[in-house]
């Protein structure tokens, strides 16, 4: 028997797409941008508290960053929770492989820096790996934001390259490396936490 596809049978499609792409978000973002969002804003603020306190070449200050291990780990349960939904869609799987695609190049970009760290014996170099983790954070924000049209993550993205920018003058001006902590929690508060929230109420569910 032919159908027509009609005008009502477009919009129906249409309907369906949207409803879908936002049941991808909240799969897929929402929760693990504010489980980010607020573990590395705290992190940042507990690391620019110890450096005041023991100073920036104490190097034990900043083994408060290995609390990013069981985060991971949480972030991981949650993906294999959500995993069990019988349908990934397309925008679902675009989103996961730009993460995946985030969180692989951090983790080289780290291992590069503590590569030549102890080649070299000096850890001057490692000023720049905030600006340059909130430049790739960016990034991946960005194309998020582009992928499922959601319009705070773009200008999370935004903040998270302003805050890359004000690192850099912060360390041209100021001579203040530890000021770097402070720009990266800002920026995830701003750039992570906020669209999070704003995620998940546009999807209708919250934490």
């Amino acid at each position: 028997m032919n159908q027509e596809f009609n005008e009502h049978d477009s919009l129906q499609l249409i309907t369906q797409m949207i409803h879908q792409a936002k049941i991808d978000l909240q799969k897929g973002s929402g929760n693990h941008i504010l489980l980010w969002g607020y573990s590395i804003a705290a992190i940042a603020i507990i690391n620019f508290i110890l450096v005041q306190i023991y100073g920036s070449q104490n190097i034990a200050v900043y083994a408060v960053w290995a609390l990013c291990i069981p985060i991971l780990g949480a972030s991981m349960l949650m993906s294999r929770r959500k995993a069990v939904a019988p349908v990934v869609s397309r925008i679902g799987s675009m989103i996961a492989s730009v993460w995946n695609a985030c969180t692989i190049s951090l983790a080289v970009i780290i291992c590069i820096f503590y590569t030549l760290a102890i080649a070299s014996g000096a850890g001057e170099h490692f000023v720049l790996i905030v600006p340059i983790i909130m430049t790739v954070m960016g990034l991946a924000l960005f194309a998020t934001g582009r992928i499922c049209r959601f319009k705070p993550c773009m200008y999370g993205s935004a903040i998270f390259w302003a805050g890359a920018l004000a690192c850099a003058i912060l360390t041209a001006i100021l001579h203040r490396h530890d000021l770097h902590f402070l720009a990266l929690a800002i920026c995830m508060a701003a750039g992570f936490v906020v669209p999070g929230h704003l995620l998940n109420r546009y999807v209708g569910q919250g934490v």
